[in-house]
């Protein structure tokens, strides 16, 4: 710190590093200016114009929401947002409505059944004609010699489909159906020690086929099931012992088996899949999970498409109903593991990972069904067209009592479990014309500009004419505080109204800001909200600007009637030193007040806030009653003061830090500067000659 020694008060007028300063003016050249400094430059404009080119104001506009949930909280005119609830931001671009929500196809199911596991559809032969089914596995409520797991059947459309189920088998002293798929018309049914298949061999057709014996003549011995797949009508099954899995394969609807692989000893194999002809699994060891495909008929083992380190797969065979993570959307493989990390492969076996979850959004992975060529999940939706991929989230719990796993699609009818051991999870639930009555929506954080403040005028909200039961509220969190509300536009209020603008309020001014929607109806439609635009104007922290004229002449007199001891020569080569090396210099301006810190503070405050405090110093003499303190290199504003205190401070005002600052350190309202322009004026006097420079000085505060 470069003050003048003893202060400026009854010497000098003003202090500039160190050096006192005798300013000089006449009746039409003031002495001293002080004014705001510029904010803003000229803005120049090329291309197309933009709303900024039209206004004061500056847009943040957003309309379009197809780009799905984004990583990176910064907004960018990407299409995407942070996160959703029960909201439908995939169907129609450019549109965000309510989800429709699942209803219960049936109840008849929970007739000793704990759980729902698995349900797929396709066709069967009933040994007269090719019938297509929905079939269903549970998990038994009590496993003993007259009771255990049910294997069920539905039609598939028309009056009854996955409402009216028809039971097929009771597998007594069996806990669970950990998996079904479909091959040559045969449907082979995985329990969790046993094997059997369904289809026109069983008779009467309400029976089913073992066939553990018949898996186990070839190859590893098993007396575990994991799960299967049908490739190019060859049924692919995993089984396993303590030790080791092996796959095997049959073509005659499970009569004989032939061994394919045997994996080493402490693999595990998790989900597999049907894609681009091939069997594709995952297979986890050490914390990794590798992705393999095989070939039957060409392949003595499997092959390596990519190694995910560090990620686990979600746990195939477990008979809760969630365990499906692959899934096929627009001739993609997707994955999703147990992070909730999503995956692609394409059938070049390009790996790209789509959605990284680093935040969390997607907390219940697994439940993978494509449906009208989406990927529906527990938690999320897949949409990928042209190779580009979309991720949104499904979230249809709103008040986090219903957890809907998207169980099988027939194309046409989606069918939904319930998550293991809830309340209702032995029940099935279908599509609906009803909504959820609430949903919201978080946009991306705006942060143009980071480091600049915002003045946040208002937010204007366009949507489609409001119905009875409909509104939409809005809320806004400035620099990632607590919502606060703004209003809502409801059809209770304007009718049926299509926009409403909201005011902030005064003096809201944040460097970033996101919005959350929260749609809301009567459950019998849905709002549509179609864009927003929020008005605001950057507003940089007020910095001075100070003109002045000082004399900088020889035997120039002081305030108390000494001289300058500094001769003009060489003060005017100070200044024109620090004009030239753009040097951050002291200043004591006209008000200019100094005293003594009485007891150190420390860089966080007792209480752990940095408002509404007391410092205590000295004295307070020369300072106003309110304004601003620096000690240091921190600023601090203050509301009040009394004789030693100054009341009502905030620290780490004006874009500086909070510091810890000793006892006796020297606190003032002091600046710092750049000098920015320098001009000499030399007026010559009539009688000897004499020259007497005036310098004009420009300052900048920094």
């Amino acid at each position: 710190m470069s003050y003048v020694s003893g202060g400026i008060k009854g010497k000098y007028h003003i202090g500039l590093n160190g050096q006192g300063l005798i300013l000089q003016g006449a009746p039409e050249r003031l002495a001293y200016e002080m004014k705001q400094a510029p904010i803003y430059g000229n803005r120049f404009a090329q291309g197309d114009r933009d709303y900024g080119d039209f206004s004061f104001w500056w847009f943040w506009t957003q309309t379009d929401w197809s780009g799905g949930l984004k990583e990176n909280p910064n907004w960018e005119d990407d299409a995407k947002y942070k996160s959703s609830k029960n909201i439908d931001a995939f169907s129609v671009g450019g549109q965000l409505k309510l989800l429709p929500k699942p209803v219960v196809q049936t109840t008849d199911l929970s007739v000793n059944c704990d759980a729902l596991t698995r349900c797929i559809h396709g066709i069967v032969d009933d040994g007269v004609n090719d019938i297509t089914r929905f079939f269903l596995g549970t998990r038994a409520t009590t496993v003993d010699g007259s009771n255990g797991c049910k294997l069920w059947q539905s039609v598939s459309s028309g009056s009854g489909a996955g409402d009216v189920w028809t039971l097929i088998n009771e597998f007594v002293n069996v806990t669970a159906i950990n998996d079904l798929f479909i091959s040559l018309q045969t449907l082979f049914i995985i329990l969790t020690n046993q094997l059997y298949v369904f289809n026109d061999a069983t008779t009467p057709f309400t029976t089913v086929t073992e066939r553990t014996t018949e898996f186990n003549v070839s190859g590893l011995s098993c007396s575990l099931f994991h799960s299967g797949a049908d490739i190019l009508g060859v049924a692919h099954v995993i089984g396993a012992n303590l030790t080791q899995s092996a796959l095997k394969t049959s073509n005659d609807d499970g009569a004989t088996f032939t061994q394919r692989i045997l994996f080493p000893v402490g693999v595990s194999i998790y989900n597999c899949i049907s894609f681009n002809g091939k069997f594709y699994y995952l297979a986890e060891s050490g914390g990794s999970t590798g992705l393999y495909y095989h070939n039957a008929i060409t392949d003595a083992a499997g092959t390596l498409v990519y190694e995910f380190k560090g990620r686990i797969p979600i746990r195939s065979g477990s008979g809760f109903g969630t365990n499906v993570s692959m899934v096929i959307v627009g001739n993609q493989l997707f994955i999703q593991f147990s992070d909730g990390s999503i995956w692609s492969c394409t059938t070049a076996h390009v790996i790209t990972q789509e959605f990284e979850n680093r935040n969390s959004i997607l907390s219940a992975p697994g439940g993978l069904v494509n449906h009208k060529g989406l990927g529906y999940g527990r938690d999320v939706v897949i949409k990928s067209i042209g190779g580009i991929t979309n991720v949104y989230q499904n979230r249809y719990n709103a008040d986090d009592s219903e957890i809907f796993i998207p169980a099988v699609s027939n194309g046409t009818l989606l069918l939904h479990l319930n998550i293991y051991n809830h309340a209702d999870d032995a029940k099935i639930y279908g599509a609906s014309t009803t909504f959820y009555t609430s949903g919201n929506f978080v946009t991306s954080e705006y942060a143009e500009i980071p480091s600049v403040d915002k003045l946040w005028y208002d937010v204007t909200l366009n949507c489609d004419a409001l119905a009875s039961g409909q509104s939409i509220q809005v809320e806004y969190s400035a620099d990632g505080a607590a919502y606060v509300s703004l209003g809502t536009i409801s059809f209770s209020v304007e009718g049926a109204s299509k926009n409403k603008s909201f005011l902030f309020g005064d003096a809201i001014v944040a460097k970033n800001i996101n919005f959350r929607f929260t749609l809301a109806g009567d459950g019998s439609n849905t709002p549509t909200l179609k864009d927003f635009s929020a008005r605001f104007v950057p507003v940089t922290i007020a910095k001075k600007l100070w003109n002045f004229n000082a004399n900088c002449g020889d035997e120039v007199k002081r305030l108390d009637g000494g001289l300058v001891e500094t001769v003009g020569r060489e003060l005017r080569g100070i200044l024109e030193r620090a004009w030239w090396t753009k040097s951050i210099l002291d200043f004591q301006d006209l008000d200019y007040a100094t005293t003594l810190l009485d007891g150190a503070l420390s860089a966080i405050a007792d209480n752990g806030t940095l408002t509404g405090l007391t410092i205590t110093v000295d004295n307070t003499h020369d300072f106003p009653e309110q304004g601003r303190l620096r000690v240091d290199n921190e600023e601090i504003v203050y509301t009040g003061k009394t004789p030693t205190t100054f009341t009502g401070c905030t620290r780490a005002s004006r874009e500086t830090k909070a510091a810890a600052h000793s006892n006796n350190a020297v606190i003032n309202n002091a600046y710092k500067v750049i000098l920015t322009d320098l001009q000499y004026r030399v007026p010559i006097s009539l009688k000897d000659k004499a020259l007497e420079y005036i310098v004009g000085i420009s300052l900048r505060e920094v």
